[in-house]
């Protein structure tokens, strides 16, 4: 093959998938997701996919609409193998427009499927671009959702301890919090290493307080526990918890990462290789993160940002019963504790056909 490869067209798709399980954060309860898929063709024959969800089909029109006003006349005859290049000639040209989710949204999804396409010229798996060291990745349990009866939580953990994972992260912000977490602790006993997410509820004097909860029950991390923008704070209940923060999924940019690395309001840091604009921001991220010798925990999406990982030495990754299996071609499911990572050049996590067939939209 040739150095040199263009992109020749972009089609996108929409679909409309079912929960495997109803979610229920403080703001909001899904049943579905709708995502907008790029399916990016070049003249050399290779096909690269970009995947990005969202809560409504308003949304996806609207990131769609970005995509082919917005991005798509300037991508075409563009080269995908110099990908950060490409990424930061978009984002220069189009940064007023980027304040707005949809157009990061709609960036993301390109720079997804160039990535996808830079792996699949260099005939290489992501992973193996991205420093990883093994060819799987140790995920950790999610759930414990505040609609979940203490039965349903109970289930979900015994789930996850049986899969071979011992890190689950619950959810917290209601009434009984302190009832739900004694719950679990006295269930698995110290075996389950446990963790709260707070989905940015608290106020800073609540946080401080509920802190105090955590600890007594040796709680592994305390996840969004204030506004993400909130970084004095932020640094400031860091300082008083012996419970480790985390925080990072609503910061959209390696500015917002670097920021609160300097201020030391996390030990742990979790950007969204969605909401940050693709795996080209995404990684500058997980670098100032692991040269200030923090934790890497990606947001959702673990069947793209289980390949990664490798950008950190010191990682989490989430697993997530989100999407159904069917979706995707490679078979993310946990085995033996661990999630194996696609052994076929580009990011494997490409909807397959049948999928496309099933799920797809035409509103």
């Amino acid at each position: 093959m040739s150095e040199k490869m263009k992109i020749i067209s972009i089609e996108t798709i929409k679909l409309k998938i079912p929960l495997n399980k109803p979610m229920k954060t403080r703001y909001l309860k899904l049943e579905q997701v709708y995502c907008l898929l790029l399916i990016v063709k070049t003249d050399k024959g290779l096909v690269g996919q970009g995947l990005v969800r969202a809560v409504s089909l308003l949304d996806i029109n609207l990131v769609e609409q970005c995509v082919q006003t917005l991005f798509l006349p300037q991508i075409i005859k563009k080269e995908p193998t110099l990908p950060e290049a490409l990424w930061q000639s978009l984002w220069l040209s189009k940064r007023n427009h980027l304040q707005s989710s949809y157009a990061l949204y709609a960036l993301a999804a390109i720079d997804i499927a160039v990535w996808d396409l830079q792996a699949q010229f260099l005939n290489k798996p992501l992973h193996q671009l991205f420093k990883a060291e093994k060819d799987f990745i140790v995920p950790y349990g999610n759930g414990g959702w505040l609609i979940d009866t203490k039965q349903e939580m109970y289930e979900e953990v015994k789930w996850y301890l049986d899969q071979g994972c011992c890190h689950f992260k619950m959810r917290v912000g209601c009434e009984n919090d302190v009832e739900r977490i004694k719950f679990l602790r006295d269930t698995f006993g110290e075996e389950l290493k446990l963790a709260a997410d707070a989905n940015q509820y608290f106020d800073f004097s609540s946080a401080v307080e509920f802190s105090k909860y955590l600890a007594d029950f040796n709680i592994v991390w305390f996840e969004e526990p204030l506004f993400s923008s909130s970084l004095t704070e932020l640094a400031e209940l860091a300082e008083q918890s012996s419970v480790p923060i985390a925080t990072g999924e609503n910061m959209n940019s390696h500015w917002q990462v670097q920021d609160a690395c300097t201020l030391n309001a996390a030990k742990i840091f979790q950007p969204d290789v969605i909401y940050q604009g693709g795996i080209t921001e995404f990684k500058r991220s997980a670098e100032i993160i692991d040269k200030a010798n923090l934790v890497l925990g990606a947001h959702l999406f673990h069947e793209l940002s289980s390949s990664l990982a490798g950008l950190c030495k010191k990682h989490y990754v989430e697993h997530i019963d989100f999407f159904p299996e069917d979706l995707f071609i490679h078979d993310f499911s946990i085995q033996e504790g661990k999630i194996i990572l696609p052994k076929i050049p580009g990011h494997g996590a490409t909807v397959s056909r049948a999928a496309i067939k099933k799920y797809q939209i035409d509103l």
